[in-house]
């Protein structure tokens, strides 16, 4: 016995009502605090044709219209709104939520901007009734005062107000898993001062204001050693202050080991507490956050030590909270109070009040700790066996330059808020939700089925514990810190001749111990998110991705991140790497960026740092042409090109972001023939052209896409990475073209083509596990010709996968061993009940990534599945023909 439950069936079963002027939304506040005039930026997506104009209004339930900034961020190909970026206030008490409606309106109402500008050549002076900021454009200082209700809060004092410090030697050996390392004490340290290069207002709607400053950080003889991006959050009649600092490194990582990076906000400070204790007065205050150079990789879990965080008063050293990284100050008279961001998960970390005033550093010289970036085959330790140092990475591969971090610092200078307060609110960000039918019924993802624990309580359950496992794995081993913050767990529990692990701990051979982002994984957990609306989802996805943004894909290059390369090399900036124990170990590819997933992940949140890696993204996908690396190509540029259609249309800063862009790969052109880089200078020569035509020209970008993808397209020759993302990437391109058009006819016939292919099992590579990466692009297929032959082939893979566990199944089973859900089950108890499926190789995340968790929501919308007990799989395959 079968039971058949289609898509529409589910949706209906949920109560489903999409209509513009109806849509149901919540925002909770998920943290311990209250929340007070919080602004709150979320996306909402419509299906096509459903919503023309952005004309909408937001009404609570007891019928009062909220204040509302809308924007639209895609649009279909109709003209209609894709993707709806709403913009709203709320004050809401600690885990309250707040129940609201979208609704259409005749007229839209426009919102009376808030901010005062004063734009001088050498200052930017922005004011917003309870701030009042003098920015300046030039030099290394980028506040020159800050009044909070006109008292003097922050001032400059003439000093460099972001600065590093770099050593010029560091251990002798490296290692290839930690690159926090005891200093030198022979080395010689030069410091570098920011340089301010350019400025402008990334946002200004009625509810914030965003100031975005880039530049570098230059030694005394004027050598540039890092880049940086700063950008100022100013938010709606409101005393909160955000401050976003992300630091590119571009210094040759072989003779360069950062000791110390800090971002000061000089003033008069006379008092703070970072702890329970009585606000000390006249003294230097610090919380530190810190970790032993300690190997973890064969560690039991149970033995894993915390990351060590103390407060020290003077040379005092004391208790620190357990949410330790933020404080509470007396400046300028003014209590006010000042909170970071994952301050522990992100060690090493400081946050210093003194008498000069507030100092952050993103790496502290107190710690007497290095970071040290070069690849671990540059001076590898004695103790790596000899298949180790084989596996040497030449060329582009491997290297730390143009690696990334970011930083982020909220301040409250209202004297009504308690730094502790802070901390609790910022850690858990406020979500504008609507339900999972209104994202998936948008039709902006494809073919997704809603969570549905009832109809298929088992493959929800598979789904359920395979994420909570990935979640939670960094917590279990404290994989913390950093350039590690956001990385999940690869391999657990296996090993290899020549690579042993512990019991329950984790294997570390260079290439895998902690997987980065290889195929998609953090936009995979967003789509989860969206189809299930479980925010533990929504918050690991978050990390992951700014993870993936920033350390993983290369901002920055010079001679030697490229050394090794032919003249004809393509550069590297906005691609990725691939897994490895260093998150800059591997090879560049676009397979680690998540082309797919940092596009719903703009949409929803409205980041504007999101952008920036768009935009290198792009410009890196448009110039590098290569067979094995374009399978991302069509679906990534045809996303730009709708990004980028809307830019030009809907935001009114367009023109400024434009001249911005280009001035960047402009910069990295002129850098690279200063320093006499004869090949980075090459690539960034043809970089600044190329973005010339990639990023105004939104048309000519999604054609380029499609033509890239057939060019080196072979669906008889497919590597099994192409099985599972080019077919998305073939989806998410059909979804920018008319149906009824040459294109969308044909990405459905090319996705035809590869399901007939992939299910016929031909593939160009022998891995072993190819052949359970199938399935997506028959759900596809599917979708659209309903040919009752592809549900008959799904099935079968889907228990390919799973195999003949019954009790595996009963154990996982959310309507069995498994009711309460996987959140509180024990991790090794978890671990237990994933590993009974051998077949999923669950010790390996990318297998559970690839064959559960990126195509089960997609091929459980087909038709006909059976009850695992009665399922009955035939071994006899029939091939299957196109028409």
């Amino acid at each position: 016995m079968t039971r058949k439950i289609s898509l529409f069936t589910l949706l209906f079963s949920y109560g489903f009502c999409l209509n513009a002027d109806d849509i149901a939304l919540t925002i909770k506040n998920r943290s311990n605090a209250d929340q007070k005039r919080a602004v709150v930026v979320s996306g909402i997506p419509f299906p096509v044709g459903k919503l023309k104009e952005s004309n909408v209004s937001l009404i609570d339930s007891d019928g009062k219209t909220l204040p509302l900034h809308t924007r639209v961020t895609a649009s279909w190909y109709d003209g209609s709104v894709k993707w709806l970026q709403l913009q709203t206030q709320v004050s809401l008490k600690a885990q309250e939520s707040l129940k609201l409606k979208l609704t259409t309106v005749e007229k839209k109402t426009t919102l009376k901007n808030p901010w005062k500008e004063k734009d001088t050549e050498d200052a930017l002076i922005v004011d917003n009734g309870k701030l009042k900021i003098k920015f300046l454009k030039q030099g290394n200082a980028f506040i020159q005062s800050l009044l909070a209700n006109g008292r003097t809060v922050i001032k400059a004092n003439g000093k460099a107000q972001m600065l590093i410090e770099l050593d010029n030697k560091g251990p002798k050996f490296t290692d290839e898993e930690n690159w926090l390392r005891p200093r030198n004490l022979e080395a010689d340290t030069v410091t570098c001062k920011a340089k301010i290069e350019s400025c402008h207002v990334d946002e200004r709607t009625p509810f914030r204001y965003i100031l975005r400053y880039e530049g570098g950080l230059y030694d005394s003889k004027d050598i540039r050693k890092c880049g940086f991006v700063l950008r100022f959050y100013l938010y709606r009649n409101s005393s909160e202050m955000k401050v976003e600092w992300t630091m590119i490194w571009e210094a040759d990582a072989r003779t360069n080991f950062l000791s110390n990076s800090l971002l000061r906000f000089p003033g008069r400070a006379t008092g703070a507490k970072m702890n329970d204790d009585e606000m000390v007065k006249g003294s230097r205050v610090s919380v530190i956050a810190t970790k032993s150079d300690v190997k973890v990789d064969r560690i039991p879990i149970n033995q894993v030590k915390a990351v060590e965080t103390y407060v020290m008063v003077n040379k005092k050293k004391m208790a620190a909270p357990k949410d330790s990284g933020w404080a509470d100050i007396i400046m300028g008279g003014k209590k006010i109070s000042v909170a970071a961001y994952r301050f522990h998960q992100r060690f090493p970390k400081e946050l210093r009040v003194d008498k000069t005033g507030i100092t952050y550093y993103m790496w502290p010289s107190s710690t007497d700790m290095v970071a040290d970036l070069r690849n671990y085959r540059d001076a590898p330790a004695k103790r790596f066996t000899k298949h180790q140092l084989n596996q040497r990475i030449e060329s582009v591969h491997g290297q730390a330059e143009g690696t990334a971090t970011t930083e982020r610092l909220y301040f409250d200078f209202s004297g009504k808020t308690s730094g502790a307060d802070l901390k609790k609110r910022i850690e858990k960000r406020l979500l504008l939700q609507a339900s999972p039918d209104v994202y998936l019924k948008s039709g902006v993802f494809g073919p997704v089925l809603p969570f549905s624990p009832e109809a298929f309580p088992e493959y929800e359950g598979l789904i359920e514990a395979s994420l909570y496992w990935i979640i939670r794995s960094p917590d279990q081993y404290k994989w913390y810190g950093l350039f590690n913050d956001g990385g999940s767990l690869m391999e657990f529990n296996w090993a290899r001749p020549g690579f042993a692990a512990g019991k329950n701990a984790w294997m570390c051979r260079g290439y895998s111990g902690w997987y980065m982002n290889d195929g998609g994984l953090a936009g995979n957990i967003l789509l989860h998110y969206f189809r299930s609306g479980n925010t533990d989802y929504f918050d690991f996805a978050e990390r992951k991705m700014n993870y993936v943004m920033d350390v993983v894909t290369i901002h920055a290059e010079n001679d030697h991140s490229v050394r090794g390369a032919s003249p004809n090399a393509k550069p590297t900036i906005g691609a990725s790497r691939r897994h490895n124990e260093q998150s800059w170990g591997g090879y560049h590819s676009t397979r680690g960026s998540d082309a797919f997933g940092r596009f719903f992940y703009y949409h929803l949140t409205g980041e504007p740092r999101v952008l920036d890696v768009i935009v290198e993204g792009t410009v890196y996908e448009w110039v590098f042409q290569s067979s094995e690396k374009s399978c991302t190509v069509a679906g990534s540029l045809a996303l730009s090109a709708e990004l980028f259609a809307a830019e030009q249309k809907f935001d009114p800063l367009y023109e400024q972001k434009k001249a911005e862009r280009l001035l960047r790969f402009q910069s990295m052109k002129n850098r690279a023939w200063r320093y006499k880089w004869k090949l980075a200078g090459q690539h960034s020569q043809r970089l600044y052209f190329h973005a010339l035509a990639a990023i105004d020209n939104p048309a000519k970008l999604k054609t380029h896409g499609w033509t890239l993808d057939y060019k080196f397209s072979n669906v008889h020759t497919y590597a099994f990475t192409d099985v599972s993302v080019r077919p998305l990437s073939l989806k998410y391109f059909e979804l920018t073209c008319d149906p009824n058009s040459d294109q969308g006819k044909q990405a459905r016939s090319r996705i035809a083509r590869a399901a007939t292919a992939m299910l016929n099992g031909k593939f160009s590579q022998g891995d072993a596990y190819a052949r359970f990466y199938e399935g997506k692009s028959a759900a596809f297929t599917y979708e659209w010709n309903k040919d009752e032959k592809w549900p008959k082939r799904i099935n079968r893979k889907i228990w390919l996968a799973v195999g003949k566990k019954p009790k595996g199944l009963k154990a996982i089973s959310l309507a069995d061993g498994m009711v309460g859900g996987a959140r509180n089950i024990p991790y090794l108890d978890l671990w237990n009940r994933l590993s009974v499926f051998g077949e999923l190789t669950p010790n390996k995340i990318y297998h559970l990534w690839g064959m559960v968790l990126d195509r089960f929501p997609y091929m459980m919308t087909t038709l006909d599945i059976p009850k695992p007990k009665e399922v009955e799989i035939d071994e006899e395959v029939e091939l299957i023909e196109l028409d």
